[in-house]
């Protein structure tokens, strides 16, 4: 196969790989890979055109399929897709089979009409169902045509291509493609970051923690900021009946977080069954809708906007001047909120006012989505921008055996939404407020829905979790909160007991990497090996390196290197040497020569 020279121009959003590799295979530019593209080979009894597929049984969805002759652009037919009825997931009308390659250009092209958001993404088919290339449309009343291309990051046979709705409306398509392409991509966003030039704040470190009965056992790590999700003091618990008030809970937390010089996220959250407007609606808190248990009606919208109000002002006035971070709702895009992106928006509007009223340095934090930047896109689309003053977003990489995927997944999701928020011009802070990764556990032996989730040992999540506050930081997130400290899976420290897992002493130690110091670059090199360069106070330097994909030597021949340090407090004399063995746990090399 030729050698293609990649040419360095202007950042493609949809170049997800990191250190891509050409794969031998015979190049097939211009060649249509969907079958029935243009919808003229028939449809099936339910409306559904021949070679494509349905996949929205798995959502809270109600979708009609027909074949349609007047609406056609080109030919005799176009497929219509009606959202009658959403309460979160998606419709996904989809064609697999996509043989892609590692490393090659693919350009998908299709005509729309209608009155609703599509996202299109080229992924893998089965689980951790990781996108190739995405891309989000606002669908006009005229046939347009809408066209993108990206650069695949994998080799995949059975790729997938997706056509999604996440509201109601609906939407005509006709002259779908998809085809390999030339083209030249920039990879340089991925393999060359660009830190913000401060010094790394201590609140870049933040913690979820898992209350035990009605206390808090204290982490033994550094972290400045505690967001209170999982810490029943949701709006359920505070309000479990009209007008009855706990504030117990929420006011030792506050107590105790002055006391610790920690700041709070106060989540306000999910509808009590008296105030839901479907009571009788399960929820994630209650999945099996067992009678008499709690969480019947939380993840729908309130019924009447007034309590909403009442609830929000309330815990406001009630913690003004001890917190000044609030965010609306969790992961909206998921079962946690089966109410529309309207009603979503409307909760932050009112949230915004009556918060900024009680005190205008209070800070309204999104409501966090994971893994839909086309949620996001909707929400700015829709004007609720102007209701938060933070960008609050879940960037989850768990899915994959290899590091470097992890690691490759969170900065494409970072790239993703930070490209949105450009394109909206929303200048406004991003934040990474939950992520974390599987722990193996002593107590631990089932970990649910963790099918397409690896289990990584306390030393491998150690270094992942160092790496993600490292990139974190690096790609522009502000701020990263740990899920969680004592989570029965996820957790830092074993449960009941609070016993540290060894990923622990990584936390501890990427914190005195990190806090106090300047980043003045994060790189990746030829051979995939990262290396972030920090400065201190004095101007001494120091480097962070790390390679996921193999055990490498890094040549330091000119670094003035003297001594190395990992992860985990051991500590090795580098005078005189010009090579070093490092693999996928970041070590910390420490210069005898100040930054210039």
């Amino acid at each position: 196969m030729k050698k293609l020279n990649l040419v360095l121009v202007a950042v493609s959003f949809l170049c997800f790989g990191i250190g891509i590799s050409w794969a031998a295979a015979s190049d097939r530019y211009n060649v249509e890979m969907l079958k029935n593209s243009g919808f003229e080979g028939g449809f099936n009894q339910d409306g559904i055109a021949t070679k494509w597929s349905d996949n929205s049984a798995w959502a809270p969805v109600k979708v009609a399929y027909s074949g349609e002759t007047v609406q056609a652009h080109n030919g005799k037919y176009a497929q219509k897709i009606e959202c009658k009825s959403w309460q979160g997931g998606a419709v996904q009308f989809n064609q697999g089979g996509l043989n892609i390659i590692k490393g090659k250009t693919y350009k998908i092209s299709l005509w729309l009409k209608g009155n609703a958001a599509i996202e299109v993404l080229l992924r893998k088919g089965p689980a951790p169902y990781n996108a190739y290339l995405r891309k989000s449309f606002f669908v006009s009343n005229k046939w347009k045509k809408y066209s993108f291309e990206g650069l695949s990051s994998e080799s995949d046979p059975k790729a997938l291509l997706v056509i999604r709705l996440i509201s109601t409306g609906t939407v005509f398509l006709d002259d779908v493609s998809c085809m390999q392409v030339k083209s030249k991509l920039n990879l340089d966003y991925y393999t060359n970051l660009t830190p913000p030039q401060v010094k790394i704040p201590p609140e870049l470190f933040g913690l979820h923690i898992h209350p035990n009965n009605s206390t808090i056992k204290w982490p033994s790590v550094p972290f400045k900021t505690w967001r209170l999700h999982d810490a029943r003091v949701a709006w359920p618990d505070l309000e479990p009946v009209k007008g009855q008030w706990n504030f117990k809970l929420l006011d030792y937390y506050l107590d105790l977080a002055k006391k610790k010089n920690v700041d709070v996220i106060i989540p306000l959250e999910f509808s009590p069954t008296w105030a839901s407007a479907r009571p009788e609606e399960g929820s994630p808190y209650n999945k099996k809708k067992v009678p008499g248990k709690k969480g019947f009606g939380w993840a729908a919208e309130p019924k009447n906007i007034a309590d909403w109000k009442n609830y929000v002002s309330t815990v406001a006035k009630r913690y003004k001047g001890k917190a000044h971070y609030y965010e609306v709702w969790n992961e909206p895009n998921t079962e946690f909120f089966t109410g529309t992106i309207e009603q979503l928006i409307e909760l932050h509007k009112e949230a915004y006012k009556i918060i900024k009223k009680v005190d205008p340095s209070n800070k309204i934090v999104f409501a966090s989505i994971v893994n839909s930047p086309f949620y996001l896109e909707t929400f700015f689309q829709k004007g609720g921008a102007k209701w938060v003053d933070i960008i609050g977003y879940h960037f989850y990489s768990w899915g994959f055996p290899e590091m470097e995927k992890s690691l490759n997944k969170l900065l494409h999701e970072i790239y993703e939404v930070k490209k949105i928020m450009i394109e909206y011009n929303v200048k406004k802070p991003l934040w990474n407020t939950e992520a974390g990764w599987f722990i193996k556990s002593k107590r631990a032996r089932k970990y649910p829905g963790t099918a397409h989730k690896k289990i990584y040992s306390a030393e491998e999540a150690g270094a992942l979790i160092a790496q993600a506050y490292i990139i974190n930081w690096a790609a522009g997130v502000k701020r990263y909160y740990y899920y969680a400290w004592n989570n029965g899976y996820m957790g830092l420290v074993e449960r009941p007991s609070g016993t540290p897992k060894q990923c622990t002493y990584a936390y501890k130690e990427i914190y005195k990497w990190l806090v106090g110091k300047r980043m003045k670059s994060c790189k990746q090199d030829k051979n995939d090996t990262w290396i972030a360069k920090l400065v201190d106070n004095s101007g001494r330097q120091t480097f962070i390196v790390w390679n996921s994909n193999k055990e490498i030597e890094l040549d330091i021949k000119g670094l003035n290197i003297k001594q190395s340090k990992d992860l985990y407090g051991n500590v090795k004399n580098l005078s005189g040497l010009t090579k070093i063995k490092i693999n996928y746990i970041p070590t910390l090399l420490v210069s005898s020569k100040k930054h210039q």
